[in-house]
């Protein structure tokens, strides 16, 4: 099944992301945006004894919720493994990895409060050494830019993986937050969905608002940029799955998603 037509798979790899509007309906996406609510609302100011409630702390020193971490963990709500098993949303992986074995290691749940602060430019610290890894975005609630949405500086993928050296983000952003020259800002509505890849420069702007946006975040790695890395004798960071546990995760996503939706062709997920 193709998800994304061939004009859509060649601007995700010149430019580095893709947007899809209204991928999910409110139905596909009403568990999680429940479940959301009630992981962040009794937490929603730390400090938290849960490390996976990750804070940034204001001007006076108080704590305010950013991200929770660990949603594939077994204590954490079924729903976001339901949406993650969506056969939609895997075939759409399925071509944007070139029919690669795939899998995701890493799920959170990111929180941008009322007035919360912007993100600086950065890359996500994954050295991809065969294009692409990338993360899904799904969108709970509207973001625009007065409410601090993302950032992109299309094409910056293409010059690879450069860590946090000040130049590379200096060349393409003029030393400029969002307002850079080349960035794009990436309005999305609820139900949205947005494939970034890690290597492209993107950030977020402030929130102006009184209203707050959640996005729940799958980072998917592609099987043959996970062989180079281990054959280049890089470690395995601890805050993504190993990508054969990931793939058992991914399974009984799927199996999930085919209890809920006994009716419907389930995705062919493919094991190594």
């Amino acid at each position: 099944m193709n998800m994304l037509s061939k004009d859509e798979l060649n601007f995700f790899k010149a430019k580095g992301y893709l947007h899809l509007k209204g991928m999910l309906s409110d139905d596909e996406i009403s568990n999680v945006d429940r479940d959301s609510l009630e992981m962040i609302e009794p937490r929603l100011w730390g400090p938290c004894d849960d490390d996976r409630w990750c804070y940034n702390k204001a001007n006076d020193n108080s704590e305010f919720l950013r991200r929770i971490n660990g949603l594939d963990d077994a204590d954490m709500p079924q729903s976001f493994q339901v949406l993650l098993g969506n056969p939609r949303l895997l075939w759409a992986v399925h071509q944007l990895m070139e029919g690669d074995y795939f899998a995701a290691s890493v799920q959170a749940l990111v929180y941008k409060g009322a007035y919360g602060e912007s993100l600086n430019w950065h890359q996500d610290p994954i050295n991809v050494r065969r294009f692409p890894a990338f993360n899904m975005d799904v969108y709970l609630d509207r973001a625009n830019v007065e409410n601090g949405c993302v950032y992109a500086i299309p094409e910056s993928h293409l010059a690879g993986y450069h860590a946090k050296d000040p130049g590379f983000i200096e060349h393409w952003t003029g030393g400029k937050g969002v307002e850079a020259e080349k960035a794009v800002p990436v309005e999305t509505n609820r139900g949205d969905v947005l494939f970034h890849a890690t290597s492209v420069l993107h950030a977020s702007g402030e929130n102006k608002t009184s209203s707050y946006r959640r996005t729940i975040y799958y980072h998917f790695d592609r099987y043959e940029d996970v062989k180079l890395a281990k054959l280049s004798g890089d470690e395995w960071p601890s805050w993504r799955t190993e990508f054969s546990e990931a793939q058992k995760i991914m399974g009984k996503a799927i199996e999930l998603w085919s209890g809920i939706y006994p009716d419907e062709t389930p995705f062919p997920y493919k094991y190594i």
